[in-house]
């Protein structure tokens, strides 16, 4: 091999560099394949991957998927070795393996309902504009003969005004810039202005405006936020839920209240729910203004998402709506309140997931003891007192993790399996294409950028 490498240096170099271009080639697939962990962890946290990993692990059929794979790649690598080496083989099965993993993480999601969404409470502790500026970038002016850039200059590309809403738990919404100005006149506090270097020798830096909250309830703007999370109770087949008693209740089984864009912003929540036209429209508004300003604060606290939902059904009604909302989400305390008129109450439920059961049964006590709900703020205290109570008579929001049993309950169909196996496939197959027919060329190839390997390994062969 020396003796043949000394005859021709050139060979020699462009040869080495190919397996040093491998590297790169091998670098862009990998980072390539992580697209479906970038989508996963887009959606989801850390904490509910690691969730997800839990559900994927608890059985052994991701195992085969991914084992068929490595064969196939395996079996290929051992019949075209001299275009597949075994660089690219190692690089393209680690590859191939983390994207497997994400891709049937990813449709257990999405195919056996662990996908839900709860609401996060909070309220906005400012605005802010970011005045537009310019970012800076550079670019190319020059090449030499072998296309490396001689010199570049710095060029500056403009960035327009943003105006955001920032709660008091880290939530950012969008907003336009009239809302700015509209929170900023409700909040009356003064507009702060703050220079922001960008760190651009060469470009326009911009200002900072800010409104703040005062700390007033009078000025306070409340806000949810829709948070996506895994759910095994909704993907189990549980006796914690119910089926078939939602029949003859369709009508008036009102979904699950979402998250709506307002006067400020996209933070609003409608937090009494009367489908069935019961209440009068002054208490509804007035309960739920006074809902929102709790959950405002209890949300950051205690993790809470206060509903009021009325119906002038009997008590059955209850299964068709635990039935409907898959008993709620996490952070729930529904309250359903049965009246035959307004403002007589005629019964109570509590549906949440809380631990606590002395929570429930003490809340319903002491909404039905009120007998009527006249007055709006004995009904709003009542519901908060109780949540705020000490100890096992006030709220607990659930863990998910004391929930962990279910899993193996929760079963990807195998049409899902063989999905994942064809996208994996789907994706690595350009880039074993890309293994077996491309390569870099070197400064001391003649060709273009992209070379036949068949070819060139042939030829090289051929030569000695």
């Amino acid at each position: 091999m020396y003796i043949i490498f000394n005859k021709n240096k050139k060979k020699l170099k462009q040869y080495t560099s190919m397996n040093r271009n491998e590297f790169k080639i091998v670098g862009i697939f990998i980072v390539i394949m992580l697209i479906p962990w970038i989508i996963l962890f887009s959606i989801l946290g850390t904490g509910d991957v690691g969730k997800l990993w839990k559900v994927m692990t608890g059985g052994f059929e991701w195992i085969f998927i991914i084992v068929v794979l490595l064969i196939v790649s395996f079996v290929l690598h051992k019949k075209y070795q001299q275009v597949f080496t075994l660089l690219e083989y190692i690089g393209g099965s680690i590859a191939l393996v983390i994207s497997a993993l994400a891709t049937i993480m990813l449709l257990f999601y999405s195919t056996t309902n662990l996908a839900d969404d709860d609401r996060i409470n909070s309220h906005i502790a400012y605005v802010k504009w970011e005045e537009h500026h310019e970012s800076s970038y550079e670019e190319c002016t020059s090449e030499d003969k072998d296309g490396n850039c001689e010199h570049y200059e710095t060029r500056c590309s403009y960035v327009p005004d943003v105006y955001m809403a920032c709660d008091s738990v880290g939530n950012v919404f969008s907003i336009t810039r009239e809302q700015f100005f509209a929170i900023g006149k409700y909040f009356g506090t003064p507009m702060e202005k703050n220079f922001h270097d960008y760190a651009n020798d060469h470009c326009d830096d911009g200002y900072w405006y800010y409104y703040r909250w005062g700390g007033t309830k009078k000025t306070i703007v409340p806000s949810a936020k829709k948070h996506h999370y895994v759910n095994y109770i909704k993907a189990s087949h549980s006796v914690l839920k119910y089926y078939g008693q939602m029949k003859g209740y369709e009508k008036d089984l009102a979904k699950y209240p979402d998250v709506y864009e307002g006067p400020f912003g996209p933070f609003y929540l409608n937090r009494v729910i009367d489908q069935e036209k019961i209440v009068p429209q002054y208490w509804t508004t007035a309960v739920n203004n006074e809902l929102c300003y709790h959950n405002s604060y209890l949300g950051p606290k205690q993790e809470v998402n206060i509903i009021v939902y009325f119906t002038k059904h009997d008590r059955n009604f209850t299964y068709a709506l635990h039935e409907a909302w898959c008993g709620g989400k996490k952070n729930d305390v529904v309250v359903l309140i049965g009246m035959d008129h307004f403002p007589n109450i005629a019964w109570v439920e509590v549906m949440s997931w809380t631990p606590n059961a002395a929570f429930k049964i003490k809340l319903r006590d002491k909404i039905q003891a009120l007998k009527t709900i006249t007055d709006q703020n004995t009904f709003v205290k009542a519901v908060v007192d109780q949540i705020r109570a000490p100890g096992e008579d006030g709220f607990e929001r659930l863990h998910m993790t004391s929930m962990e049993y279910l899993i193996a309950d929760i079963v990807l169909p195998w049409w899902a399996y063989i999905l994942s196996a064809l996208i994996t496939a789907l994706v690595y197959a350009p880039l074993m294409w890309w293994f077996f027919r491309n390569d870099i060329t070197d400064e001391y190839s003649e060709r273009s950028s992209s070379r036949n390997r068949w070819t060139s390994y042939s030829r090289f062969k051929n030569n000695y």
